[in-house]
């Protein structure tokens, strides 16, 4: 985890402390994006929900997807779950192909 206090005169969030947490789930790290907080007890609220994020499987990554591929994977990962009928795999597939057409 990394917080520290940003001292660049010519950066906008000079004064105000980085938040960068990193933490190892099952053997990968995964980092999030960062955060800037005005007081070191507010970056470490924020680090400490990051962390909580982090821990119940929070994806920062999915935010940058590209929404097709995103509801594609999505849909994947349910049918793997076996979440849903036959017939609902079909309308979700029909829903998947429509947005990546538009």
């Amino acid at each position: 985890m990394t917080i520290r206090l940003v001292t660049n005169k010519n950066s906008k969030h000079c004064g105000q402390y980085w938040i960068r947490p990193q933490t190892s789930v099952h053997g990968k790290l995964i980092s999030a994006p960062v955060h800037y907080a005005e007081t070191k007890s507010k970056a470490r609220k924020i680090e400490a929900d990051l962390i909580d994020q982090i821990k119940t499987g929070h994806d920062f990554n999915t935010g940058s997807m590209y929404l097709p591929q995103a509801l594609s994977e999505w849909i994947t990962k349910q049918i793997k779950m076996e979440r849903w009928s036959p017939a609902s795999i079909k309308t979700w597939r029909y829903t998947e192909k429509w947005c990546i057409v538009i």
